[in-house]
Protein backbone atom coordinates (compact mmCIF):
# COMPACT_ATOMS: atom_id res chain seq x y z
CA UNK A 1 0.00 0.00 0.00
CA UNK A 2 1.24 3.78 -0.34
CA UNK A 3 2.09 5.44 2.70
CA UNK A 4 0.02 8.17 3.79
CA UNK A 5 1.66 11.20 5.32
CA UNK A 6 0.15 13.52 7.94
CA UNK A 7 1.76 16.10 9.73
CA UNK A 8 0.48 16.58 13.20
CA UNK A 9 0.62 20.48 13.61
CA UNK A 10 2.17 20.41 16.99
CA UNK A 11 5.97 22.29 15.71
CA UNK A 12 8.36 22.77 18.63
CA UNK A 13 10.61 25.66 18.67
CA UNK A 14 13.08 26.87 20.71
CA UNK A 15 14.78 29.78 20.32
CA UNK A 16 18.05 31.51 21.90
CA UNK A 17 21.32 33.86 21.94
CA UNK A 18 23.80 30.58 21.33
CA UNK A 19 21.12 27.73 20.42
CA UNK A 20 17.67 26.93 18.12
CA UNK A 21 15.83 24.02 18.23
CA UNK A 22 12.59 22.97 16.32
CA UNK A 23 10.51 19.46 15.80
CA UNK A 24 8.00 18.37 13.23
CA UNK A 25 5.95 15.47 13.56
CA UNK A 26 3.72 12.75 11.28
CA UNK A 27 1.51 9.61 11.55
CA UNK A 28 2.49 7.71 8.85
CA UNK A 29 0.24 5.12 8.33
CA UNK A 30 1.31 2.10 6.01
CA UNK A 31 0.82 -2.08 5.34
CA UNK A 32 1.93 -4.63 7.74
CA UNK A 33 5.06 -5.27 5.42
CA UNK A 34 6.68 -1.73 6.09
CA UNK A 35 9.98 -1.68 7.77
CA UNK A 36 11.26 0.99 9.52
CA UNK A 37 14.24 1.64 6.95
CA UNK A 38 11.51 2.03 4.33
CA UNK A 39 9.47 4.84 6.13
CA UNK A 40 12.75 6.98 6.71
CA UNK A 41 14.15 6.35 3.25
CA UNK A 42 10.33 7.48 1.84
CA UNK A 43 10.87 10.38 -0.11
CA UNK A 44 8.10 12.10 2.41
CA UNK A 45 10.85 11.78 5.14
CA UNK A 46 13.22 14.52 5.60
CA UNK A 47 16.82 13.57 5.49
CA UNK A 48 19.50 14.21 7.98
CA UNK A 49 21.21 18.06 6.87
CA UNK A 50 18.39 19.09 5.19
CA UNK A 51 16.74 22.48 6.00
CA UNK A 52 13.79 23.05 7.85
CA UNK A 53 11.19 24.12 5.75
CA UNK A 54 10.09 27.57 7.83
CA UNK A 55 13.38 28.02 9.23
CA UNK A 56 15.93 28.07 6.93
CA UNK A 57 19.04 28.37 9.62
CA UNK A 58 18.28 24.82 11.09
CA UNK A 59 18.99 21.47 9.81
CA UNK A 60 17.99 18.51 10.29
CA UNK A 61 19.95 16.29 12.76
CA UNK A 62 17.91 13.41 14.26
CA UNK A 63 15.03 11.62 13.11
CA UNK A 64 13.04 9.25 15.49
CA UNK A 65 10.40 6.14 14.83
CA UNK A 66 7.70 4.28 16.67
CA UNK A 67 5.83 1.69 15.54
CA UNK A 68 2.05 1.14 16.54
CA UNK A 69 0.13 -2.36 15.35
CA UNK A 70 -3.56 -1.57 14.07
CA UNK A 71 -5.51 -4.40 13.07
CA UNK A 72 -5.07 -4.39 9.26
CA UNK A 73 -2.15 -1.94 8.94
CA UNK A 74 0.86 -0.02 10.78
CA UNK A 75 0.81 2.95 11.93
CA UNK A 76 4.08 4.76 12.36
CA UNK A 77 4.96 8.00 14.55
CA UNK A 78 8.26 9.74 13.08
CA UNK A 79 9.78 12.56 14.38
CA UNK A 80 12.62 15.16 13.24
CA UNK A 81 14.66 17.41 15.22
CA UNK A 82 15.80 20.70 13.50
CA UNK A 83 19.43 22.33 15.20
CA UNK A 84 21.94 25.22 14.08
CA UNK A 85 24.93 23.39 12.44
CA UNK A 86 27.81 23.09 14.23
CA UNK A 87 31.22 23.71 12.45
CA UNK A 88 31.29 21.71 9.08
CA UNK A 89 27.67 19.85 9.54
CA UNK A 90 26.49 21.88 6.65
CA UNK A 91 28.70 20.07 4.26
CA UNK A 92 27.23 16.29 5.78
CA UNK A 93 25.96 14.06 4.15
CA UNK A 94 23.30 11.62 5.37
CA UNK A 95 26.10 8.89 4.87
CA UNK A 96 28.94 9.94 6.16
CA UNK A 97 31.34 7.83 3.82
CA UNK A 98 29.83 10.43 0.85
CA UNK A 99 31.47 13.53 2.83
CA UNK A 100 33.66 16.11 1.13
CA UNK A 101 37.34 15.32 2.33
CA UNK A 102 38.32 17.89 4.28
CA UNK A 103 41.73 19.78 4.04
CA UNK A 104 43.24 22.62 6.04
CA UNK A 105 46.46 24.64 6.17
CA UNK A 106 48.45 25.74 8.76
CA UNK A 107 52.13 26.57 9.66
CA UNK A 108 54.58 25.71 12.16
CA UNK A 109 57.49 26.95 13.78
CA UNK A 110 60.67 24.47 13.99
CA UNK A 111 64.48 25.17 14.67
CA UNK A 112 67.43 23.92 12.49
CA UNK A 113 71.18 24.45 12.42
CA UNK A 114 72.72 26.76 9.70
CA UNK A 115 76.03 26.29 7.81
CA UNK A 116 75.49 28.45 5.01
CA UNK A 117 73.51 32.63 4.43
CA UNK A 118 70.72 33.01 2.32
CA UNK A 119 73.80 33.82 -0.32
CA UNK A 120 74.90 30.43 0.09
CA UNK A 121 78.23 31.13 1.92
CA UNK A 122 79.54 29.29 5.04
CA UNK A 123 78.60 30.39 8.26
CA UNK A 124 82.11 30.70 9.85
CA UNK A 125 83.62 32.42 13.22
CA UNK A 126 86.00 35.44 12.62
CA UNK A 127 89.28 32.92 12.46
CA UNK A 128 87.45 30.76 9.62
CA UNK A 129 86.11 27.90 11.33
CA UNK A 130 82.36 26.74 11.38
CA UNK A 131 81.02 27.28 14.62
CA UNK A 132 80.70 24.27 17.15
CA UNK A 133 77.65 23.33 17.95
CA UNK A 134 76.47 25.19 14.70
CA UNK A 135 73.80 28.15 15.21
CA UNK A 136 70.08 27.40 15.25
CA UNK A 137 67.26 29.34 13.84
CA UNK A 138 63.49 29.29 13.65
CA UNK A 139 61.69 28.74 10.51
CA UNK A 140 58.17 28.01 9.65
CA UNK A 141 57.12 24.98 7.28
CA UNK A 142 52.87 24.60 5.58
CA UNK A 143 50.80 21.65 7.18
CA UNK A 144 48.17 20.12 5.56
CA UNK A 145 45.80 18.15 7.68
CA UNK A 146 43.68 15.84 5.53
CA UNK A 147 40.62 14.27 6.89
CA UNK A 148 38.12 11.96 5.63
CA UNK A 149 35.63 9.36 6.91
CA UNK A 150 36.79 5.46 5.80
CA UNK A 151 34.30 2.26 6.43
CA UNK A 152 37.25 0.60 7.69
CA UNK A 153 41.04 1.05 8.85
CA UNK A 154 42.66 0.99 5.11
CA UNK A 155 45.11 -1.94 5.22
CA UNK A 156 47.74 0.69 3.43
CA UNK A 157 47.77 3.01 6.40
CA UNK A 158 50.78 2.10 8.74
CA UNK A 159 53.09 2.25 5.52
CA UNK A 160 52.20 5.67 5.35
CA UNK A 161 54.31 6.73 9.15
CA UNK A 162 57.04 9.12 8.13
CA UNK A 163 56.33 8.40 4.18
CA UNK A 164 57.41 10.96 2.08
CA UNK A 165 55.53 11.86 -1.38
CA UNK A 166 57.72 9.34 -4.13
CA UNK A 167 56.40 11.41 -6.84
CA UNK A 168 54.90 15.43 -7.44
CA UNK A 169 51.54 15.74 -5.48
CA UNK A 170 48.85 18.45 -6.25
CA UNK A 171 46.85 18.94 -3.21
CA UNK A 172 44.13 22.22 -3.65
CA UNK A 173 45.73 23.04 -6.70
CA UNK A 174 49.42 23.02 -5.68
CA UNK A 175 51.63 20.89 -7.00
CA UNK A 176 54.30 19.65 -4.61
CA UNK A 177 57.29 18.47 -5.26
CA UNK A 178 58.57 14.82 -5.47
CA UNK A 179 60.06 14.29 -1.60
CA UNK A 180 58.92 17.42 -0.14
CA UNK A 181 55.45 15.82 1.78
CA UNK A 182 55.60 14.02 4.72
CA UNK A 183 53.53 12.33 6.96
CA UNK A 184 54.22 13.78 10.37
CA UNK A 185 50.96 13.04 12.11
CA UNK A 186 47.95 10.32 11.55
CA UNK A 187 44.84 9.71 14.26
CA UNK A 188 41.98 7.01 13.49
CA UNK A 189 39.32 7.54 15.89
CA UNK A 190 36.99 4.85 17.45
CA UNK A 191 33.83 3.71 15.45
CA UNK A 192 31.20 6.30 14.80
CA UNK A 193 27.65 6.00 13.77
CA UNK A 194 25.76 8.22 11.28
CA UNK A 195 22.62 6.93 9.62
CA UNK A 196 22.80 3.21 10.33
CA UNK A 197 26.59 3.50 8.82
CA UNK A 198 29.77 3.20 10.47
CA UNK A 199 32.93 4.83 10.12
CA UNK A 200 36.03 6.15 11.15
CA UNK A 201 37.11 9.60 10.61
CA UNK A 202 41.39 9.15 9.65
CA UNK A 203 43.14 12.30 9.43
CA UNK A 204 46.38 13.19 8.08
CA UNK A 205 49.31 15.72 8.87
CA UNK A 206 51.41 16.32 6.21
CA UNK A 207 54.59 18.69 6.81
CA UNK A 208 55.92 20.53 3.90
CA UNK A 209 59.56 21.53 2.96
CA UNK A 210 59.89 24.30 0.70
CA UNK A 211 61.83 24.13 -2.19
CA UNK A 212 65.32 25.61 -0.66
CA UNK A 213 64.99 22.87 1.75
CA UNK A 214 65.86 19.97 -0.73
CA UNK A 215 63.27 17.51 1.04
CA UNK A 216 63.09 15.37 3.50
CA UNK A 217 66.64 14.27 2.74
CA UNK A 218 68.94 13.67 5.54
CA UNK A 219 71.75 16.58 3.97
CA UNK A 220 74.57 16.69 6.46
CA UNK A 221 77.95 18.55 5.83
CA UNK A 222 80.72 16.74 4.39
CA UNK A 223 82.85 17.53 7.43
CA UNK A 224 85.20 15.07 9.47
CA UNK A 225 89.32 15.09 11.01
CA UNK A 226 90.09 12.70 8.00
CA UNK A 227 90.73 13.25 4.21
CA UNK A 228 91.51 10.82 0.83
CA UNK A 229 94.64 11.07 -0.67
CA UNK A 230 95.40 10.75 -4.21
CA UNK A 231 94.77 6.97 -4.11
CA UNK A 232 92.02 7.40 -2.21
CA UNK A 233 93.37 6.10 1.42
CA UNK A 234 91.54 7.73 4.10
CA UNK A 235 94.26 9.92 6.07
CA UNK A 236 94.63 12.61 8.99
CA UNK A 237 93.76 16.28 8.22
CA UNK A 238 97.15 18.25 9.72
CA UNK A 239 97.04 21.96 10.29
CA UNK A 240 100.74 23.16 11.51
CA UNK A 241 102.07 19.81 11.30
CA UNK A 242 98.89 18.34 14.10
CA UNK A 243 95.92 16.29 13.49
CA UNK A 244 92.97 18.49 13.44
CA UNK A 245 91.49 19.05 16.57
CA UNK A 246 87.80 19.61 15.32
CA UNK A 247 85.97 18.36 12.13
CA UNK A 248 87.25 20.53 8.65
CA UNK A 249 85.43 21.04 5.93
CA UNK A 250 85.49 17.98 2.73
CA UNK A 251 84.38 18.63 -0.66
CA UNK A 252 82.46 16.15 -2.70
CA UNK A 253 85.66 13.78 -3.77
CA UNK A 254 86.73 13.69 0.30
CA UNK A 255 89.55 16.52 0.52
CA UNK A 256 89.93 19.09 2.77
CA UNK A 257 87.84 22.27 0.96
CA UNK A 258 87.13 25.74 2.30
CA UNK A 259 83.42 24.94 1.89
CA UNK A 260 81.72 21.62 3.02
CA UNK A 261 79.92 19.67 0.16
CA UNK A 262 77.07 18.95 0.78
CA UNK A 263 75.94 14.78 0.78
CA UNK A 264 72.08 13.57 0.65
CA UNK A 265 70.69 10.38 1.67
CA UNK A 266 67.30 8.51 1.47
CA UNK A 267 66.21 8.35 4.83
CA UNK A 268 62.45 7.96 4.66
CA UNK A 269 60.14 5.58 2.98
CA UNK A 270 58.41 6.78 -0.37
CA UNK A 271 54.90 6.43 -1.10
CA UNK A 272 52.23 7.38 -3.51
CA UNK A 273 50.01 10.47 -2.21
CA UNK A 274 47.44 10.61 -4.59
CA UNK A 275 45.83 7.46 -2.23
CA UNK A 276 45.10 10.23 0.40
CA UNK A 277 42.93 12.17 -1.43
CA UNK A 278 41.25 9.17 -3.71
Amino acid sequence: MTMEWIEINEPSVQSGIQQARASRKWKVKTDAATTEASVLNDTSCPKLGQVHPRFNWLFCTDRKISREEKRNHILWTVTADYELPKRGDSQQQENPLNDPISISWSSQQYTAPVYVDNQGDAIKNTAGDPFLPPVEMPFSRFVVVIRRNLAAVPSWVLGFVDAVNASAWNVDGITIPKGAAKVEGLSISEWQFRGGVPYRTVEFQVSIKSPGEGGWKARPLSMGFHELDAQGKKRKIMLNGQPCSVPQPLDASGHKAETAYTLEFDVYPEKDFSVLLS
